[in-house]
Order: C-alpha cells, then structure tokens, then sequence
C-alpha cells in the first residue's frame, strides 16, 4: 500500500485526491486516517509523531496514562480490517483502501462535501456520543475533475476563462484578451501562454487545475483594485484642550478562580444517567462497556477485554472511570467556553459535552451563543439535543433539562 501524508495522517494514495477536494472545500482537518503496520513508518515520520492501532491497544491494554480504548490489532477500520460493526461481514475481514477510517474535525462539513461530490460519508457509529468525528465511505470515492481546456475547446467555462483574462493585467498594465469569448483560437492559446508565462507556470498553452487557480488569484486581486477607493476628509485639529485630573485608581476586585474539573457532585450528576452495570455488556451501539458507560472496545464482547473488566467492577472503580471518561469533556468546557462559569454551569457543559463528544460541543450553535454572553440561550438550546439515530428519546429529554436546572442553579 502506497501512502500520502495529509494534515500529518498516513493516507492510502488513491484516497489522497478526495481526501484533499473535501478539504479545499470545507477547510476541515484531518485528525486520523491509517494506522495499519503499513502505515507505521509514516506514523513515526509525521512530526509529532503518531501511533499505530498495535501501538495505541497495547497502551490502553496496560493501563498507560492518556491511552483510551482501542480496538484489538486486526479489528479497525483504520488498519482497513472490519471490526464487525462497521462494514457487512465479520470481524478482521480485509477490506478496500477507501474504506480506511477516518477521524474529522467538522465531521458535519465533510459529510455534506462528501455528498456534493457524488460520494457517501457517513458517521459509523451514530449512537456513541464520543465517535462522532469517526468517518467512513460507504462506496468509493472517484474523483470527477473536469478536463483541461485547450485549442479547440468551446463552451462557457472557455467564456468564463476569457473574461477573467480580459480584466487581469499583464506585466506591461493590459489585459491579456481585448474582450471574453467562448472558442478557445490561437489568440486565446497565446493569451494563455503570455499569462502562464508572467506567473511562472509551465508554459503549454492549455488550462489545467494550476492555470485555474493562479487565474482565480489574479482575477481576484484586480477586482479588488478596481474596488473605489474611500474618499480623503480633511481633518480639521481641533484645538489643544486641558487634561482631565486622573481619578483615583479603583482597586481591582480579587480574580475568582475559574473551574477546571467536574466537581464530585458532577460526577455523581452524570452517574445518574449512565446506570451502572458492574460487568460487561454491549451498549445500544453494540460495543463492549462497563460501569457508567464506559467504553472498552468498539465492536462487541470478544473476549480480548483486559482482565479487570472480565471480572466485574464495583460501583467506586466505575465512579473513578467515569471521572477519567469525563476528564477531556472537562478540558474542552475550560479550553472552548470564553465566559465566566460558576461550577455549577461548568458541571452542567461537562455532563453535556460527555454525552455528546467534544466535537459536537465545540461546532454547537449552544457554545456560540455562550461565548457570546447569552447564558439565557443555554436552557433552549440544550433542549434540541434530544434525539438519536433521528429519533426523540425521552431519556435524552430528562437528562437535558436536568443539565439546564443545575446551569440555572434551579434544584433538581
């Protein structure tokens, strides 16, 4: 398998064209693609280096700080391997090079480029609240780019292309066609020529990707310089007036500390709508989990769970599970929420964000308005997030107007 390296992330070759269309068009990140042993000596190379799907089980499998869980070697769709769950058929059964998984910022924006492309991305696991940046294409994605334009070419985009020359100027202050026109003749191939010349480009007088995108630059920034300049107003000094006494300094109020981490009384509010199952069961998604909802392993129960959670865990293990689970919702919250937050609203955006996936909560329409200083737009908008797989869930509807109770300070 041959790689491209995208936004730091191992990418198999025939994907990369996609890849970077849907980027160009949503300007979104990609945050993980490959991570098959193929694709390990690209992962060390990527600066910082990144983790391969063995390397990032075995850490979570040993306990390691900062490691999450981890599909098994062999069952991830980022090693092209089906997991069961993801693609028709077995678990570890091969799969196509686009069918690679995919870890998007905006995952929203690229689904909707995706489809207007004519291809199918969709989020894999839908009901788990913490893969919703979690991508795959369900066909593969072909890559229609339309053809180069050369002597002979007719048509609107040979029209469009003339009429953007006509209005960028050439070294010497003209443009480069008298007027736009919709048969690309010799006089429109030496047009091409002369610009392709002027900007450094290969010289072959036909109009490929390169030469639309230099043109789009050029044709900008002479419209731009066409724009009317605003008018000069005469600034009349008014005359010297005498400074103000200064007042008296005010003393400056004490900082108050601002909440970092979900508070006990945070977590015990999350336990309330996790329920808690000592031993392992598959969630409504089908992956392996335990105590509050804590997630072991995409796919179901297979026996490869560490030894821990074969056994059962009691009630405090699964407590302090859920305060690590919770841990990264509370960083998001403290790193993305601008305005000041007493702890009961930050322990509020914490149950919030943990139950919908950080991604959700740093693109919601809720921290927009937040960030804005409408803290009474929260209850609202905390009440849209009431549905799953498109369906309204009335335990989704209790637990958000809980959370807004407890932003409001209102008793539960």
């Amino acid at each position: 398998m041959k790689f491209e390296v995208i936004d730091n992330c191992p990418v198999p070759v025939g994907l990369a064209p996609a890849i970077r269309e849907i980027k160009r068009r949503t300007g979104a990140t990609l945050n993980s693609c490959d991570r098959s042993s193929e694709a390990e000596p690209f992962l060390r190379r990527c600066k910082p280096a990144k983790m391969s799907q063995r390397e990032l089980y075995e850490g979570f499998r040993l306990g390691r700080p900062g490691f999450n869980p981890a599909n098994p070697p062999g069952q991830s769709t980022h090693e092209r391997r089906n997991d069961g769950v993801a693609y028709p058929g077995p678990a570890k059964l091969p799969l196509a090079y686009w069918c690679v998984g995919m870890d998007w910022e905006n995952a929203d924006g690229v689904i909707e480029a995706a489809a207007a492309l004519g291809f199918t991305a969709t989020r894999t696991y839908p009901l788990s609240a913490r893969e919703q940046h979690h991508l795959n294409f369900r066909k593969e994605p072909r890559l229609q780019l339309l053809k180069p334009l050369r002597l002979g070419s007719k048509g609107y985009r040979v029209a469009r292309m003339t009429q953007r020359l006509a209005t960028v100027l050439d070294a010497e202050g003209k443009p480069y066609l008298p007027r736009g026109q919709g048969v690309f003749d010799a006089v429109v191939e030496s047009a091409v020529r002369r610009f392709q010349a002027d900007w450094g480009q290969q010289v072959d007088g036909i109009y490929g990707q390169q030469s639309s995108r230099q043109l789009g630059v050029a044709f900008r920034a002479a419209k731009e310089q066409k724009k009317p300049k605003p008018a000069v107003v005469a600034v009349v000094t008014p005359e010297p007036v005498k400074p103000k006494p200064r007042p008296k300094p005010v003393p400056k109020k004490p900082a108050v500390k601002k909440p970092t981490a979900l508070s006990k009384e945070g977590a015990a509010f999350i336990a309330r709508f996790e329920g808690f199952r000592g031993q392992l069961y598959n969630d409504a998604a089908g992956h392996a989990t335990i105590g509050y909802g804590h997630l072991v392993h995409h796919g179901p129960i297979d026996g490869s769970e560490p030894a821990e959670f074969r056994k059962g865990i009691s009630q405090d293990r699964a407590l302090e599970l859920l305060q690590a689970d919770a841990a990264k919702a509370a960083a998001e919250i403290a790193r993305s929420v601008k305005v000041p937050l007493d702890q009961h609203q930050f322990d509020a955006l914490v149950s919030f964000a943990f139950n919908v996936g950080n991604g959700a909560f740093r693109e919601s329409t809720l921290l927009r308005l937040l960030n804005e200083g409408r803290y009474d737009a929260v209850e609202a908008q905390l009440a849209r997030w009431n549905k799953a797989g498109g369906k309204t869930l009335q335990g989704l509807v209790n637990r958000r107007a809980a959370e807004a109770k407890l932003f409001l300070g209102r008793p539960s």
